[in-house]
């Protein structure tokens, strides 16, 4: 069956360029230094990344382990040995028991000659699966700056919103004043009272939520930072703009940067690995040819182990075949080639998700920044009625409702508006981990 893999001119490249940070330090794009030092610190102590260099260890071991059969192996033996017989035993009248005794040393040599290609085809899906381990190594540091940054873009939302909400709860507070300085005077009902109020407190019960959320994304920082919330850099707490936005983005789907992305990378090392794990399955046709020999000494004195007489020696030269064992090699290759073709199909939907991934976050980024827009202008409109419904009120011109409405509304635009512009960082955090890094070649 002929394997067809999609975008293959365009994806398919050499692992062995790889890039050491296949990051490409996205991150910095957004001028935040204390977002490039949770990052840096992130990439360094995670433990999801300390588990994945492991797991890349253990391959780049096992190819090692693959090598090592390229060389002989080496024993050497020694020992000293007692032998009685029995002279009854013997079925000879009168003969006595005898006794014997003998010192030996040996060394021996095994050795298997890579004629056929066997072991150099082990080593090869030995190093592809490396590959494999290194590009899901690549895919866990992609994805942990991603948290990080995510995490850290969702704490400054969280306190942007509690920065709005804390400033219209003193706006509110003046307006309550002044509401309650009118009833004083007679000049309010303690409907207008009980109105104020509700708006002022309805703002303040927002206050705590937003609290909590700001602890959860702090807590999540340390976790994955690999700390607890206390060893975190200081400035966290610090009121501090929202990380921007504002990011030249590609018009539509760049398809020669997804083969950058790691989960690409993986499962294409991982349709490499398996043609190598059938390559290594073929070889199992073929025979092995191997060279066994070894030298010693052996003597009933110590003093005459050294001496010519007491030399052993063999060599034997073996060729082996297996003819005929019950088709298990044909059902093996069998095997390979279908676990291969299978994780072909894997690659291929990798390289569709990949594409789709990055089509939405370039989407969802273009119309976050359209409705922003659109908000600016809503919270402009909304902050000239709030004055007005102030000062018509302040006249006895317009009822206090008026106000009330000019107030939740003013709150809720705004707050919508840092949300808006929480998700179109978010969406920019989205298309890096879309593309893999950075959004130019």
């Amino acid at each position: 069956m002929r394997l067809k893999l999609l975008f293959a001119g365009i994806v398919l490249t050499a692992l062995g360029a790889v890039a050491e940070n296949p990051a490409e330090a996205w991150w910095t794009k957004f001028g935040d230094k204390l977002l490039d030092t949770l990052v840096a610190r992130g990439l360094e102590a995670n433990y999801d990344i300390d588990a994945a260099v492991h797991r890349v260890e253990m391959a780049r071991a096992a190819v090692g382990e693959a090598r090592a059969a390229y060389y002989p192996t080496l024993g050497v033996s020694a020992g000293w040995s007692r032998t009685g017989l029995s002279g009854v035993a013997s079925g000879s009248p009168g003969t006595d028991a005898s006794h014997t005794s003998a010192f030996s040393g040996q060394a021996t040599v095994s050795w298997e000659p890579d004629i056929f290609g066997r072991i150099t085809a082990r080593v090869k899906a030995r190093k592809a699966a490396g590959r494999v381990s290194r590009a899901e190594f690549e895919g866990v540091q992609l994805s942990v700056a991603a948290e990080i940054a995510s995490a850290y873009s969702s704490l400054r939302m969280s306190q942007a919103l509690y920065e709005v909400a804390r400033e219209h709860t003193s706006s509110q507070e003046h307006v309550l004043d002044m509401v309650m300085a009118r009833y004083e005077a007679g000049l309010a009902s303690k409907l207008e009272v009980a109105q104020a109020k509700t708006v002022y407190y309805s703002t303040r019960a927002q206050m705590p939520l937003l609290l909590s959320d700001i602890d959860s994304y702090i807590n999540a920082l340390g976790v994955l930072l690999g700390c607890g919330p206390e060893g975190l850099p200081a400035g966290l707490m610090e009121r501090r703009t929202m990380l921007p936005y504002e990011q030249i983005v590609p018009s539509s789907v760049p398809m020669d940067l997804l083969r950058r992305r790691p989960d690409v990378m993986q499962a294409q090392a991982q349709v490499e690995s398996d043609a190598a794990a059938l390559g290594v399955a073929k070889k199992e046709y073929l025979p092995a040819l191997t060279i066994e020999g070894s030298i010693g000494t052996q003597a009933h004195r110590a003093g005459d182990l050294f001496t010519g007489r007491s030399l052993t020696y063999s060599i034997a030269p073996t060729l082996s075949w297996t003819v005929f064992e019950g088709l298990g090699r044909k059902f093996a290759t069998q095997s390979a080639r279908e676990q291969m073709e299978a994780d072909v199909a894997l690659y291929n939907r990798s390289l569709l998700t990949a594409a789709e991934e990055a089509g939405n976050a370039i989407s969802s980024y273009r119309r976050s920044v359209e409705y922003i827009a659109t908000l600016d202008e809503v919270i402009e409109q909304c902050s000239e009625a709030m004055r007005l419904s102030v000062d018509l009120y302040k006249e006895g011109l317009t009822p206090f409702s008026n106000v009330v409405d000019a107030q939740l509304n003013l709150l809720t635009y705004q707050s919508t508006a840092v949300q808006a512009r929480g998700r179109a960082a978010s969406n920019i955090i989205n298309l890096h981990k879309a593309l893999g890094g950075s959004l130019s070649e």
